[in-house]
């Protein structure tokens, strides 16, 4: 085998298994990045990058968010009959790439990178504009690429809906029949297993108990002073509408609305200094 078919060899194997890769090409005077969509190749969707008989016509570019870089993949969907009456939204998540938009999406993100931004999240507090212009600084810092487009509104809409079907998968709900749609309202919280409730952690005859001793039963509601609780108030909700509004912690905004038209002329309750 000579070399050049064995470097298509090694370039084919290394496509099939991650086409999301960059590399450093010689052009004859100096080392330049490279990808493998750059030298032609295309990634096959419904085979993990294998061969497919009958895959489409067209011939896609789709840019991908693989922590640490930003990649630029071609890729094609599946028509043969391993793939041919899985939409191409399905296609896309079955490979394990989580698109931006459900209409002719140009940008996803991998799984892995969505779950190591929520950690990032949670652990270090990293919010998601620090997160994409790392990865895009660390794929070409010069901005000299079409690839330094800054994809701030593309990864808050990919990670706000990941965290959001985590915990509706938490709770039970990844595998109802009905879908996410069907959710009631206060189904998504999560039970809290500290507060008291009767048939699940109280005694029997916790209601006879002496009066002295009934605020160990009793459930406390409060909220603390959480400031940021001011970012719930928004001018219009159409521009960042809620996920399952009404199914954990907070009520329904449109019936709570309803609901306050009712008390709009009662006047607040003062508080007085002595």
């Amino acid at each position: 085998m000579s070399l050049t078919c064995a470097l298509r060899y090694w370039l084919f194997i290394l496509h099939l298994l991650t086409p999301i890769v960059i590399f450093q090409e010689w052009t004859g005077e100096f080392w330049e990045t490279a990808t493998l969509s750059s030298l032609g190749l295309v990634y096959q969707l419904g085979h993990g990058g294998g061969r497919c008989l009958f895959p489409d016509s067209k011939i896609r570019e789709m840019v991908v968010l693989d922590y640490p870089y930003v990649h630029c993949v071609k890729y094609q969907f599946c028509h043969c009959k391993k793939s041919d009456t899985t939409p191409p939204l399905q296609q896309l998540l079955r490979n394990r790439w989580y698109p931006a938009t459900t209409v002719d999406p140009a940008t996803c993100a991998t799984f892995a990178t969505l779950e190591t931004f929520w950690l990032e999240n949670v652990v270090g507090n990293m919010n998601v504009s620090d997160f994409v212009t790392t990865m895009e600084r660390r794929t070409n810092a010069t901005g000299s690429t079409g690839l330094n487009r800054h994809r701030f509104k593309e990864f808050m809409r990919m990670s706000r809906q990941w965290a959001y079907l985590h915990r509706m998968k938490r709770v039970g709900r990844g595998h109802d029949k009905a879908g996410l749609a069907a959710t009631g309202l206060g189904q998504g919280a999560v039970i809290c297993w500290a507060c008291p409730y009767d048939g699940r952690n109280l005694p029997a005859g916790w209601r006879d108990v002496e009066a002295k001793y009934r605020f160990l039963y009793m459930l406390i509601v409060a909220l603390d002073a959480n400031f940021k609780l001011k970012n719930r108030i928004r001018t219009n909700a159409m521009y960042d509408p809620p996920l399952g509004a009404g199914c954990k912690y907070f009520v329904e905004p449109k019936e709570y609305k309803k609901h306050l038209k009712n008390y709009v002329p009662e006047k607040d309750i003062g508080f007085f200094r002595l």
